[in-house]
Order: structure tokens, then C-alpha cells, then sequence
């Protein structure tokens, strides 16, 4: 049902995989999708490591036509803050090529 809602109101192909086998999986095993400036544009794939006080982003997808900018990269920082407070996790982890995009976490 949410999948098709969201992509007959976003154009967006969604469907959360945690019971899909890991080798069929596209985006990740808990891959959320990122709403911004009401468009959805991307899934990102958090886990929490609660003994490492940790949250680590597993994998990070934009849409092809996205071009994210400078306020993307901002808010999206302060959401996994939010998001790490919200799990009890320290620190936020992210994949090495956006690491340099997410200064502000």
C-alpha cells in the first residue's frame, strides 16, 4: 500500500525490504525515504549500534535528478543529530563519499 501511495503522489519507487533476502535488496535493509521541499528524493539506510553509542548510515541514495545543495546537505545533517539523540547514539557515522557533504553532524 505505501508503495503505491508513494509513487502515485511522488513518483517514487518505495517498499521497505526487511523481509526481502539481503542479495535482492537495492537500497538497504531499513532504507527510508528523505522528503524535502515536499519532494520525495532519496532513501538512506540507518542502523544503531547501541554498544558503540552509535549510529551509522549504512547507505545513502539520491534520486538521478536530484541535485542536492548546500541547505540538503545542512538539514539533512540536523535530522541524523536528531535522529542519533532520538536512538541514544553519541555519533553519527556516514558512508566515506558523503562524509565531506555532512559537515555539520
Amino acid at each position: 500500500m505505501a508503495e503505491t501511495a508513494a509513487r502515485d503522489l511522488f513518483d517514487f519507487d518505495y517498499r521497505l525490504k526487511i523481509h526481502t533476502p539481503a542479495a535482492k535488496r537495492v537500497h538497504g535493509y531499513y532504507a527510508l525515504p528523505i522528503l524535502h521541499d515536499g519532494r520525495l528524493v532519496g532513501r538512506l539506510d540507518p542502523k544503531t549500534h547501541r554498544d558503540r553509542g552509535e549510529l551509522e548510515v549504512k547507505r545513502l541514495d539520491l534520486e538521478p535528478r536530484f541535485r542536492p545543495d548546500t541547505r540538503f546537505w545542512t538539514q539533512l545533517g540536523d535530522t541524523l543529530a536528531s535522529l542519533s539523540a532520538m536512538v541514544g547514539a553519541n555519533r553519527v557515522v556516514v558512508p566515506r563519499a558523503h562524509r565531506t557533504t555532512l559537515h555539520s553532524t
